[in-house]
């Protein structure tokens, strides 16, 4: 019974180390997922601005950390027979689901990036053609204004030719500011828009005049010539402001999302290290667990002792047992010689005692011998007489 008992025992502790060796590699992996997935955001956010400022390999990065957290996602919630993972247990639903719904709002961001990649991807090469165009714009603007005062033009086409280049420089920074996604791009978008009107009626006002202001067109040949070269320089400028401009739209809700997801970020890498703690209380929960093991080592081991201790009890009454028979046995031995030592003097009247010892058959053996004996004597004494 002992044996079947620990026999026992020892299947069960195998199977519950087995069991908790197998749940423990399914939640070390659920945990390195979740892990991942807090990873993964951090660099979906910075990605995400990156991609808005036209970085290539920011959009392709954001679009690789896009899938990857989606295969995670699917992972933890439907499994991934091939790598021998089951679903997500029960016990994780709410903060899975917490985890699923932020990156649902987050995912939903990220496509309207990727949608707009287009336009993303021609950012710098239209900054940098207004980059390049605006030194020489501002370097005629001066040159103009310079020659105005040299030629002692009218104060008021000074001033105006003067608030040229301050409209170059404020068109410039809020370019800059729209092309790094501020949150006042939508208004700045409106100002660049209008400042470069602005630009553009100035200098009509310089080739035509504006009565209503009082401005007189400009007549100095030098001045002319000179405006000329301003008007061909920003045709080009005005031309590349225009194609950021009628693109705005899909640019400033690139630069939406990306605020979107830079928000939600933290909410997300949040619930993802609750995700990656509620795998961490599995182990503490699970009824199966590497104690139950233990107990049912400790038992068989217990078993192991018992089981010890009753063969050296039997192995000590056996021999307790043998010792008593061979004392026994040696009591009657001598015993028997003491009945039978009478014999060798002659005496016929001796008689063994039969007892259920060892010496009882020999003894019935004497007894049979001293009767045959007797009698032979007394035939032969008979015969004599």
């Amino acid at each position: 019974m002992l044996i079947f008992l620990l026999i026992v025992t020892i299947a069960l502790m195998a199977a519950v180390f087995t069991y908790v060796n197998l749940q423990s590699r399914h939640e070390q992996q659920y945990r390195t997922l979740a892990s991942e997935e807090q990873i993964l955001t951090e660099k979906i956010a910075k990605y995400a601005v990156g991609a808005t400022t036209g970085d290539a390999e920011a959009l392709s990065r954001l679009k690789k950390a896009q899938e990857r957290f989606r295969h995670t996602l699917d992972m933890l919630k439907q499994g991934e027979p091939d790598a021998g993972l089951p679903p997500s247990p029960p016990e994780v639903a709410d903060a899975l689901q917490d985890v699923d719904q932020r990156w649902e709002e987050i995912d939903h961001n990220i496509q309207k990036i990727i949608a707009r990649n287009e336009v993303l991807m021609a950012l710098p090469e239209i900054t940098s053609a207004i980059e390049a165009m605006t030194p020489p714009l501002v370097k005629a603007s001066t040159q103009f204004l310079r020659t105005l005062i040299r030629k002692g033009a009218d104060a008021r086409q000074v001033a105006l030719a003067a608030r040229q280049i301050a409209l170059i420089e404020r068109i410039t920074k809020n370019l800059d500011k729209v092309m790094q996604g501020k949150v006042e791009a939508v208004a700045v978008i409106e100002r660049v828009g209008r400042d470069t009107a602005s630009f553009g009626r100035a200098l009509d006002i310089f080739k035509k005049g504006d009565p209503a202001k009082g401005i007189a067109p400009v007549t100095d040949p030098d001045a002319l010539k000179e405006l000329k070269t301003i008007e061909t320089a920003f045709n080009q400028f005005s031309e590349a402001i225009g194609q950021v401009l009628d693109r705005s739209g899909e640019l400033l809700d690139a630069q939406a999302a990306a605020r979107n997801i830079l928000n939600r970020s933290e909410g997300l890498f949040a619930a993802a290290q609750r995700l990656e703690s509620a795998y961490e209380e599995l182990a503490k929960a699970r009824i199966v667990s590497p104690n139950l093991g233990y107990a049912l080592g400790a038992f068989a081991l217990f078993l192991l002792l018992l089981m010890g201790y009753r063969l050296v009890t039997v192995a000590r009454l056996r021999a307790a047992a043998a010792t008593e028979e061979t004392r026994r046995n040696q009591e009657a031995i001598l015993h028997l010689l003491d009945e039978i030592s009478g014999l060798a003097e002659g005496d016929l009247t001796r008689k063994a005692t039969v007892t259920e010892a060892i010496t009882g058959a020999i003894a019935d053996a004497f007894n049979y011998a001293i009767d045959s004996l007797r009698r032979l004597v007394s035939t032969i004494n008979r015969g004599a007489e």
